[in-house]
């Protein structure tokens, strides 16, 4: 007969899982070492999630969870845009865990699309028309984002970092209010 579930376990092994990707990234991920600091054996953490991408799929839905919230109440487009390359700076162990390398394998068929098709509907309701004719302008303005987040931590001195961002930010908007010119 198996053990009952222990309460609060499911959080801990993810609490101790995010400790550990903030502190080395997907290399520092191991059943072992979350079992530890989640003070637990390896054996439980199986039974809750079948393997270490059941694992990193529940980290992921936390942290989209994060950056949804992040953006929620975002009054314009700028505050929305500006609120994405703040989560990225502020959270980017979150930001690389949802879109670093192996982002298309990592999310689930509903999360791919998910930043063009929000970018879609928020130009088809300030232009008008359908949101996947505004495909190729949505795409421009997340190339830039995603640009601009993951090289935005590069920037050592804060007002070239602000340049940059402002740089991006007015670009996006600039695509943003002419999308027939991109599309």
């Amino acid at each position: 007969m198996p053990r009952p579930l222990t309460p609060g376990l499911e959080e801990r092994i993810l609490d101790a899982a995010q400790q550990l990707w903030s502190e080395g990234g997907e290399e520092a991920l191991s059943m072992r070492a979350i079992a530890e600091r989640a003070r637990t054996h390896p054996p439980r953490i199986y039974a809750r999630f079948t393997d270490k991408d059941a694992l990193l799929q529940a980290l992921r839905s936390r942290a989209l969870a994060r950056l949804r919230q992040h953006l929620s109440g975002s009054g314009s487009l700028r505050g929305g845009l500006a609120r994405y390359l703040d989560f990225a700076a502020e959270q980017p162990f979150d930001y690389r865990l949802i879109f670093g390398s192996g982002f298309s394998g990592r999310a689930t068929p509903q999360e791919r699309g998910q930043p063009l098709d929000i970018l879609e509907r928020s130009l088809a309701a300030r232009h008008g028309g359908a949101p996947p004719g505004y495909r190729k302008t949505a795409l421009s303005i997340w190339a830039l984002l995603h640009g601009t987040a993951m090289l935005q931590q590069e920037f050592q001195l804060p007002d070239r970092r602000e340049a940059f961002r402002a740089a991006c930010l007015d670009a996006c908007e600039f695509l943003a209010a002419h999308p027939g010119q991109t599309d």
